[in-house]
């Protein structure tokens, strides 16, 4: 898949959707990440670091042809609607509630919307459950095997 990460154009917004790490572990994983130019700058992030994670920088119209997920922290512009490619996936902090007519907008492009937020809850979730029920699961499997030993020894049903 084709990553394309936009700058932030909300003013005040210091943070950007995905870090030269993050980036990094993306392309070890097989994809290919686009980064708009001065992406990073507000949360502090050279191009220069992403291109060393191994991005592509580029300016926003190149990033636009280049990309089958599309991400950002908020909510994308008209403007930024209108050229995304029909069919692609949207990934920022879309609030189906609030933001109805961005997503009628992205609706209306055929493109596929997750809300970010979503992603850290699951992982958070599987962390837990390999962590913390697995485990519990194991000594309650090892408690159930030693008590089907003894209903069998006693002859009990």
């Amino acid at each position: 898949m084709n990553i394309a990460l936009f700058k932030e154009v909300r003013s005040g917004e210091n943070r950007v959707a995905l870090t030269p790490q993050i980036c990094s572990q993306l392309i070890k994983m097989g994809h290919q990440v686009f980064v708009e130019k001065g992406a990073g700058d507000a949360a502090h992030f050279s191009d220069q670091a992403y291109t060393q994670a191994g991005a592509k920088v580029m300016q926003e119209g190149d990033l636009l042809g280049g990309g089958n997920i599309f991400v950002q922290i908020n909510v994308p512009t008209a403007d930024r609607i209108a050229k995304l490619p029909e069919g692609s996936i949207w990934i920022s902090l879309l609030y189906h509630r609030t933001e109805t007519e961005v997503v009628k907008a992205l609706n209306s492009k055929k493109l596929q919307q997750y809300h970010s937020m979503r992603f850290p809850a699951f992982h958070a979730l599987k962390a837990w459950m390999c962590s913390v029920l697995k485990p519990t699961l194991r000594v309650i499997a090892r408690y159930w095997k030693a008590l089907r030993s003894w209903i069998r020894f006693f002859h009990c049903s």
